[in-house]
């Protein structure tokens, strides 16, 4: 009975492992899958779609038009090689700039650039403060010949004969210099009248203020014909004799109110 029961027995195991063992792989029923998942949907097969498609026809004329368009002549465009512009800033920039990029660092050129802007603007300023408020780039006129050299150099205004000067431009009918030359004279009797202190590297703005400091009432006088100047010359304004004519004028006024200023200074001499 005991012999038979354990034979039994093992006949059972046998029986569940080859059960076991025919049961197909895969997680068992009852495991609890995560929330949020489904099964997939079964595909349903659907046939593709074969009919053909025809488009539709295209009229002859407007292809004619489209190919005779210069907008969609694509394949007519060649490629243009570099200008000779191109070549040659392509040379500078290996040559020059090229070796200068591989032999400094990215520091220097933090400290390059900043202090590139800072001397260019420090140009201009002078530049600006030197011409008296006339701008930038205001020009002389090369009539001016030699006269105005000699001018330009001397150290003291005294010096320069203006009226034999003035006289030689209006002879020549250069009536431009001759606006100049009284300015120049203006300035000489302001000079002489110790009203001003006469500088070649002084502006107009620093003898308006000086005029203003010594008689308030020749700053409006002299600054009408400093206007008038600077306006004839520096903005290279066209002067005919009648023109000419209407200048000297405010200039001669000028020299009226210089006059009757320094008579009470005379007196009190």
């Amino acid at each position: 009975m005991r012999a038979g029961g354990l034979l039994a027995a093992v006949l059972l195991a046998l029986l569940l492992a080859v059960v076991a063992a025919a049961q197909p792989a895969g997680p068992p029923k009852h495991v609890l899958k995560p929330p949020g998942t489904s099964q997939p949907a079964a595909r349903s097969e659907v046939p593709l779609d074969t009919a053909a498609v025809a488009p539709p026809p295209v009229p002859a004329d407007a292809l004619d038009r489209f190919r005779s368009d210069p907008d969609y002549q694509y394949e007519r465009v060649g490629a243009a090689g570099p200008t000779l512009w191109e070549l040659f800033w392509r040379w500078v920039d290996r040559t020059f700039f090229e070796p200068i990029a591989r032999s400094t660092s990215p520091r220097f050129w933090r400290i390059f650039w900043p202090s590139l802007a800072a001397l260019i603007l420090a140009f201009v300023l002078v530049r600006v403060l030197s011409a008296g408020g006339a701008g930038l780039f205001a020009r002389r006129d090369a009539g001016a010949g030699g006269e105005g050299a000699l001018l330009l150099d001397a150290e003291d205004i005294a010096e320069v004969d203006l009226d034999a000067l003035l006289r030689r431009a209006l002879a020549e009918r250069r009536h431009r210099d001759a606006v100049r030359l009284l300015y120049l004279r203006a300035l000489q009797a302001l000079a002489a009248g110790g009203l001003v202190d006469w500088q070649k590297d002084k502006t107009n703005r620093d003898y308006l203020r000086e005029v203003r400091r010594a008689d308030a009432g020749l700053a409006r006088p002299f600054g009408e014909v400093t206007q008038l100047f600077e306006w004839v010359w520096y903005g290279e304004a066209a002067v005919d004799d009648a023109r000419f004519a209407a200048v000297r004028a405010r200039f001669d006024r000028f020299s009226e109110a210089l006059a009757a200023a320094a008579a009470p200074r005379r007196g009190r001499g």
